[in-house]
């Protein structure tokens, strides 16, 4: 049988490499509030650092919005939502193929271009990112949004720089 622990610990991987022989809970919780737990080890009850399995996989971010999109496949806010948790996961490429849907679905979705923009920049990929900021630019005047036109015109300028 397994134990179960509620509380959230301070296990990272960085943490959990220098201390080998830790002995933990068999199940716990790390920083991030992912569940932490271990295989069973014959013979004892605590668990070794060694042993244990890291869940974060299953228990990412981007799980929830992907099921909610298996339900609505158009929805804007879901599309961009999960494009930004690409971006917060360092998944730029992801990120833009998430970010390319949101302008099939409205093509006058201004923070979509620039968000793409940012991330073709994060990928050097400067010729289309200031593509992308021209079109951006673009769709904010057709919005009359001035302030988000005026940003991507002065990230065009760097880029050119």
């Amino acid at each position: 049988m397994i134990e179960t622990t509620n509380i959230r610990g301070n296990i990272t991987g960085d943490s959990m490499l220098s201390a080998a022989l830790l002995l933990i809970p068999a199940r716990h919780y790390n920083r991030s509030g992912y569940c932490v737990t271990s295989r069973p080890v014959s013979g004892r009850s605590e668990r070794r650092v060694e042993d244990i399995l890291w869940l974060d996989v299953a228990m990412s971010p981007l799980e929830p919005v992907r099921k909610m999109l298996e339900n609505e496949p158009d929805d804007l806010f879901l599309n961009f939502a999960l494009a930004m948790e690409y971006l917060k996961a360092g998944r730029a490429e992801e990120a833009l193929t998430q970010l390319t849907r949101v302008r099939q679905i409205d093509p006058d979705h201004v923070p979509a271009y620039l968000q793409a923009g940012q991330a073709l920049v994060s990928l050097g990929r400067k010729e289309e990112a200031k593509a992308m900021l021209t079109e951006g630019m673009a769709a904010a005047e057709r919005q009359g949004d001035r302030h988000a036109a005026e940003q991507m015109r002065g990230m065009r300028k760097l880029l050119e720089a």
